[in-house]
């Protein structure tokens, strides 16, 4: 059964409970080899010096077979290291002669160790110290517990942090990618971050002619400003260039959202190619996103400025020609006839479509008034569902704009 797809602010959130799991579970078993490994030699540390001091402190009271200096000696090691849980003294016959246990008797693990008394090398008795492991670990195991809660509540604040900032992040990279356009089907199957990575690979991509060759020509957006003649006329030169510089600027931020290809500009006139792979139909929705998108913004500035443009666009069907040869001229040529062909069917401000870019009576995506006695029709608007998604993007231009002006 295939995982869901998680959103990158849950994919954090998941990868720091993996790490918070793991890691903890790596540093418990390495903290509890070390600290056995570290209880275990003061065992053996404190074992070996014990036995040797009660060894010759017992050796006089055992030879003179004072029980009663045995019994007080072992019960004050007991009473004074809480390690000590068990002292015995045997005689040379390995007989118990005194015992002392601690008062807080314990069932847990017991080390035990034994030495012998001797005088003259001659073995007059014996001495069995058992120490407590839990006692000796105790202070280990409390160490153990700070760092380890230290490190649990550094963790737990790092991932609400990472968490709360990747959600954000998540957050903004999914309302960036809704403003963008979109041409794969199934992009809801996929993350925020892999829509937006797979939106913004073809429109940061530097498009040159071997990438250009590898596509197939679909059709050619004019764009006609009937009436720059006069303002030039009009306006002097530092104005009408301020004018020139204001189209310019906002069909370049145009096309970094809807793509194609500028080509060339003449007198009132830009021309920009738009082409895709034989299994992409979205060019002529990107041409007429564009076209919409400029007569919008432009038609806005020009009445700021309370400028009389007149702007027309027409999107005609370009000749497919291999780039490089002469027929690719000549295809070009043709293309540029039919556009100069609709230009007057336009009013101002308004927008043509070849007929034959149309399959069918009307395009999926917008609505259109055939005009008579031509081969073309007059778009109007989109349907409701891509005007959701041109609203998105004109915003997120106009947002651009905001920030850079």
């Amino acid at each position: 059964m295939p995982l869901p797809n998680l959103s990158f602010g849950r994919k954090m959130l998941a990868g720091i409970l993996v790490y918070v799991m793991v890691t903890g579970a790596l540093m418990g078993l390495a903290n509890l080899f070390q600290l056995e490994a570290l209880t275990k030699q003061e065992q053996d540390s404190l074992g070996q010096a014990l036995l040797a001091q009660l060894a010759e402190t017992v050796r006089d009271p055992l030879l003179e077979n004072d029980i009663i200096s045995l019994q007080v000696i072992i019960d004050q090691l007991v009473n004074q290291t809480p390690q000590v849980e068990r002292v015995s003294v045997y005689d040379s016959r390995n007989r118990l002669l005194a015992q002392s246990q601690s008062h807080f008797g314990s069932e847990n693990k017991l080390n035990a160790y034994t030495a012998p008394v001797t005088v003259d090398n001659t073995i007059t008795g014996q001495v069995r110290l058992e120490l407590n492991v839990d006692r000796s670990r105790a202070p280990y195991l409390q160490l153990t517990a700070s760092m380890f809660t230290l490190w649990l509540l550094s963790s737990v604040v790092f991932g609400v942090w990472l968490t709360k900032n990747a959600t954000a992040l998540s957050a903004r990279i999914a309302r960036i990618s809704r403003q963008l356009a979109t041409d794969s089907e199934g992009a809801d199957d996929s993350d925020e971050l892999t829509r937006l990575e797979n939106q913004l690979i073809p429109l940061l991509s530097e498009e040159n002619e071997t990438s250009w060759a590898s596509k197939s020509c679909h059709c050619l957006l004019g764009i006609y400003v009937a009436n720059m003649p006069r303002l030039r006329a009009q306006l002097n030169t530092e104005h009408f260039n301020q004018i020139l510089d204001n189209i310019d600027t906002d069909l370049n931020r145009i096309m970094q959202i809807y793509r194609g290809e500028r080509l060339l500009t003449l007198d009132g006139y830009a021309y920009i190619r738009f082409a895709g792979h034989e299994d992409s139909d979205n060019e002529l929705l990107h041409a007429v996103s564009l076209g919409a998108a400029l007569i919008e913004t432009c038609r806005e500035g020009a009445l700021t400025d309370g400028l009389a443009l007149e702007m027309k666009i027409a999107i005609a069907v370009q000749s497919d020609s291999k780039p490089g040869h002469w027929r690719e001229g000549i295809a070009l040529q043709k293309t540029v006839d039919r556009l100069q062909q609709l230009f007057p069917l336009a009013g101002p401000w308004e927008m043509v479509i070849d007929s034959n870019l149309i399959e069918g009576d009307e395009l999926p995506f917008c609505d259109c008034d055939p005009l008579a006695d031509s081969d073309a029709q007059l778009f109007r608007h989109f349907t409701p569902q891509q005007q959701l998604v041109y609203e998105r993007q004109i915003a997120f231009l106009r947002q651009r704009s905001a920030a850079t002006a």
